[in-house]
């Protein structure tokens, strides 16, 4: 499968490009010329690995390319913090982590995106028997705060800086702490009820992908 259909795809599943115009993918995934992005999508579609549903959404399929190596291909977008959340959340998609899913223990691709941990104050976190490491990609599970329950790692918006922390709802206080998990002590981040509007969930950390910086 060409690259460009395998960025195509990973969009797909992150969002609807079917309200997109050809130019406008082509910038969401690297592309300069709208000609090249509406021949891929062409080719995905007659192909079945995209369908349009009766509202006209274009939807990536399960299908597994034949003569390929079915990597997955993960929207990275950018840095996260573990520790103080200094990191901007653009939300802009950065580029592709592509991966064997021998890898991880995410059996799709869908409503996935990567994101680069920095800092050690997670470094004593399990996710799946992994620790969080400086350098680490963290695979991250989109969903609100309604989907994330006491005690899940989440990728926290704080004011719209990108962080990452066990989430804990302390409801004795009304109040959300944020706790890492670390062998040197951090303060916890603790955001009341009153401040609750300049906090939001992005996703669960379901995964982590060793670093090259990380590997011994």
């Amino acid at each position: 499968m060409h690259e460009i259909q395998k960025k195509l795809l990973a969009l797909a599943q992150h969002d609807d490009i079917s309200k997109m115009s050809f130019r406008k993918v082509g910038e969401r995934i690297g592309v300069e010329h709208a000609a090249q992005v509406r021949h891929h999508l062409n080719h995905l579609v007659k192909n079945g690995y995209l369908t349009e549903n009766s509202e006209g959404r274009l939807t990536a399929t399960e299908k597994i390319p034949k003569n390929s190596l079915n990597l997955m291909s993960i929207p990275f977008m950018g840095e996260a913090d573990c520790g103080e959340a200094t990191k901007l959340a653009t939300g802009e998609i950065q580029g592709y982590l592509t991966i064997s899913p021998k890898l991880t223990r995410c059996t799709s691709s869908k409503d996935l995106f990567a994101l680069k941990a920095r800092g050690d104050s997670m470094d004593q976190a399990d996710v799946g028997g992994k620790v969080i490491s400086d350098s680490d990609y963290v695979l991250v599970k989109e969903c609100g705060a309604s989907e994330v329950v006491d005690g899940d790692y989440a990728v926290s918006l704080i004011d719209g800086l990108a962080n990452i922390k066990r989430f804990q709802l302390d409801w004795a206080n009304q109040r959300i702490v944020l706790a890492s998990e670390s062998h040197r002590y951090y303060p916890p981040i603790i955001i009341s009820a009153e401040d609750i509007q300049y906090y939001q969930v992005a996703g669960k950390v379901v995964d982590v992908i060793k670093g090259i910086d990380t590997l011994e």
